[in-house]
């Protein structure tokens, strides 16, 4: 059977269609883009190339919406928030690599589902970011992000905490994103968990989050996002489900 990157053309095909849609959900609520497409790939590229293809997709994604939004990008709170999320990215990744596959699936599959009451519980909060707060909460994102699809969650919630909303949240959500997402991806290369076969499929799933970017922007100021929101926290959650399924019964 004719394979491209090692998998069927309809696999390929199926991912690359979840791919689109996420970046879609992800730009009208501001996170989720990574987490959505999660259930899709780990059949496809194991439990440890899981996050080495997400790091690659979403620093296509993100540079997308970066593009869209590069006009309403804070620069400050970019740089600001970037000197600590990369510290705990560089510690994540280190512990990703070393964990065995099974501890890592029980990981990801954690922060997938807990991400989902973490989220709401902080945006019924009106949180006042200390600079100290804000150091820590940047360094673990950064930790989540080396180790697992969810540190945005963390992110935008920092951001919002700061008073960012609508594009000016998006721009600078997608410039943290993309140098966070290409130093994972330089990180993972190095430590050999992304070989040519896993950066092709983050390639191919990168490519089809550029017009979600888009779509996104034209339904951001059409649409109000709670049902958009219900629908990505519906996927995360089967995939926080799936690792665990993974976990022990492999």
């Amino acid at each position: 059977m004719f394979e491209i990157a090692g998998i069927a053309p309809a696999q390929l095909l199926l991912v690359t269609g979840i791919a689109l849609l996420s970046s879609v959900l992800g730009g009208l609520s501001g996170f989720g883009a990574g987490m959505v497409v999660v259930p899709f790939l780990l059949p496809i590229v194991g439990i440890k190339g899981v996050v080495p293809v997400i790091a690659v997709a979403m620093l296509i994604g993100n540079a997308a919406r970066f593009n869209v939004y590069r006009s309403e990008v804070r620069r400050e709170t970019v740089i600001r928030m970037l000197l600590m999320i990369l510290p705990g990215a560089i510690l994540g990744v280190w512990i990703y690599d070393a964990l065995p596959p099974r501890i890592v699936a029980v990981v990801i599959g954690s922060v997938l589902i807990l991400s989902i009451p973490v989220r709401r519980w902080l945006a019924q909060r009106e949180i006042q970011p200390t600079r100290n707060g804000v150091a820590a909460a940047a360094f673990g994102a950064g930790l989540i992000a080396g180790n697992a699809p969810g540190g945005g969650v963390l992110i935008i919630t920092l951001l919002l905490s700061m008073g960012l909303t609508g594009p000016a949240l998006l721009g600078t959500d997608a410039a943290i994103g993309t140098i966070l997402s290409m130093t994972n991806a330089a990180l993972f290369g190095g430590l050999g968990l992304l070989d040519m076969s896993r950066l092709i499929i983050g390639v191919t799933l990168g490519l089809a989050m550029i017009p979600g970017a888009y779509i996104a922007r034209f339904f951001l100021t059409r649409l109000q996002t709670s049902v958009q929101i219900l629908v990505v926290e519906a996927f995360i959650l089967v995939g926080g489900m799936s690792f665990y399924w993974s976990a022990f019964t492999h």
